[in-house]
């Protein structure tokens, strides 16, 4: 009874497992978009100043555009950053319908009547629109984190390439040592395995989030040949009899 109930729930996290990655990556993506929405405010209030704020803001995004056209003149990138520029504005300006809320309070008078537009009118008047700058920096910083991600969506071939050359390079090495009766070493195994991940994760947030225009080759190349370096050490030091 015991082992086909061990069996039930490990046959229910596996069919799990996946809807649980999707989910993780999809709340991780989630917050890191606000936390740069609310990077971006806070330094266009506190240093550069919101009408240069928003300047910069605009010009990033021209920047990164074009930046995907540069990169793949043959546009598939440039549609997808443009897909994933809406779809993140949209999910944080539409589904949550913050510019409606705000195309409406602008259109208020300055004294509305509670019994003829609402008491949920006037308070989108009395706390979106007074808001309007930053919330305006946010939909510019939401529509460049998604351009952003977009680019690293296009760049995922690159690392898989890198990877796989880490992978073989890794194995070949892992051959000769066996033959030569080498020792393994499980610490820099896991050590490997431990700073490829995590390696990714930061400079991908350090991209995602970095305020102003950077160009994607000095943090994907960088970000490649370290996944590529980490991969062999990883699969050199694997255990020498599996």
């Amino acid at each position: 009874m015991a082992s086909r109930r061990g069996d039930g729930l490990a046959a229910h996290n596996v069919f799990l497992w996946p809807l649980k990655l999707v989910f993780y990556a999809w709340l991780t993506l989630a917050l890191m978009a606000l936390a740069a929405m609310g990077t971006e405010v806070i330094l266009a209030k506190q240093v550069w100043g919101e009408a240069e704020g928003l300047a910069q803001a605009q010009q990033a995004l021209s920047r990164d555009l074009a930046l995907t056209h540069d990169l793949r003149p043959d546009a598939p990138l440039t549609g997808l950053a443009r897909t994933c520029a809406r779809a993140v504005y949209g999910f944080f300006f539409q589904l949550i319908p913050i510019e409606r809320w705000m195309t409406n309070a602008a259109l208020l008078p300055a004294k509305p009547d509670v019994t003829y537009y609402g008491g949920d009118i006037i308070a989108r008047k009395d706390f979106v629109y007074p808001l309007q700058d930053e919330l305006y920096l946010a939909m510019l910083r939401a529509q460049i984190f998604g351009v952003r991600l977009a680019i690293l969506m296009g760049a995922a071939p690159l690392f898989l390439l890198v990877w796989s050359l880490g992978l073989v390079d890794g194995l070949t090495q892992r051959h000769i040592r066996r033959a030569c009766a080498g020792r393994e070493s499980s610490s820099m195994y896991h050590r490997a395995k431990f700073f490829q991940f995590a390696g990714l994760a930061v400079g991908a947030m350090v991209y995602l989030m970095w305020p102003a225009s950077i160009r994607p080759e000095w943090v994907v190349l960088p970000l490649a040949l370290l996944t590529g370096l980490l991969a062999r050490v990883q699969w050199t030091y694997l255990k020498k009899y599996l």
